[in-house]
């Protein structure tokens, strides 16, 4: 052993250790392993009850007699937990930089917590809630509620659907042609939160939107309305009225059709007529300046 311990690898030895048994190894084991579980169990039992408690907690204070269902408690109390930890960071950090950053900080993310709401409220509060009713006004009540039924509009439901429809609205805004509310939605998007104008989304974005789904949505009741004080019975303003929103977007689909087959038939005669007729597009051996001596000479 002495000779081998001499050689090249004598450095890669390792002498023998004993092993000592701790005292009470078995329950030290017992009780690691307990405490492991034990404090699994607690974890899990924390992440899975406390925020769907504080998520049903802040749905039935909005929906008091709604159904939840447990995913949704789970993500809304899980989202309302990271949203307090988060905040509650931020506001730790801005505290150290000292308190008259602290205010210029609370000031700065104010105003943008302002324009999000604002935001929130209109873009995606507002206008799908909008999108909605005419949706269901003009597709599911007819389908759907016979005309000696009283249908019954759920607004959550709308706002469902009109959110989808706003995405829709918004990808296909986004891909199409040149026109100004892309231009509007690609400024918006690339000024971001931070650098949003509210006068310049209020007047291009919000109101154009908003007011023509109010003229959609006002002008055929409008019109149901004042049928009986015409002389027509009740029954009539009543068919009217749930039979006018697809009636009035099927004329707007044929109207818009025949505007655009004219606008079709109008460049194509201008196509034939110039490839007919028209001989060349541009001036040729024109000097502007020897016709004006030209007729001034013979003028005089």
């Amino acid at each position: 052993m002495g000779a081998a311990q001499t050689g090249p690898n004598a450095e890669m030895f390792v002498p023998f250790q004993p092993y000592y048994r701790p005292v009470l190894f078995k329950r030290r084991v017992v009780t690691l392993v307990g405490v492991t579980c034990a404090s699994m169990f607690l974890l899990f039992v924390f992440i899975l009850s406390v925020p769907v408690s504080l998520g049903r907690a802040i749905l039935q204070f909005f929906m008091p007699a709604g159904q939840l269902h447990e995913l949704y408690t789970f993500a809304c109390g899980l989202y309302t937990l990271w949203a307090v930890t988060r905040i509650s960071t931020l506001l730790y950090n801005w505290a150290i930089q000292g308190l008259s950053q602290f205010y210029v900080k609370i000031k700065e993310w104010t105003l943008v917590l302002l324009k999000c709401v604002y935001f929130a409220l209109t873009v995606f509060g507002l206008i799908p809630v909008l999108f909605g009713l005419l949706y269901e006004m003009i597709l599911l009540l007819p389908l759907r509620v016979p005309l000696r039924h009283t249908p019954v509009l759920l607004l959550w439901q709308d706002w469902g659907l009109g959110v989808l429809f706003v995405k829709i609205l918004y990808a296909g805004t986004l891909t199409g042609p040149d026109w100004h509310l892309k231009r509007v939605l690609e400024q918006v998007f690339q000024a971001g939160v931070m650098q949003m104008d509210v006068v310049f989304v209020t007047t291009k974005l919000v109101l154009p939107v908003v007011v023509t789904q109010l003229h959609l949505l006002c002008i055929p009741y409008t019109f149901c309305s004042v049928l009986p004080y015409l002389g027509f019975s009740e029954d009539f303003a009543h068919i009217c009225h749930r039979r006018i929103y697809p009636g009035a977007v099927v004329i707007l689909l044929i109207v818009f059709l025949l505007k655009f087959q004219l606008k079709q038939f109008k460049r194509l005669y201008v196509k034939i007529k110039n490839e007919k007729y028209l001989i060349g597009t541009r001036l040729v051996n024109f000097d502007a300046d020897a016709l004006r001596s030209t007729f001034t000479q013979t003028e005089s």
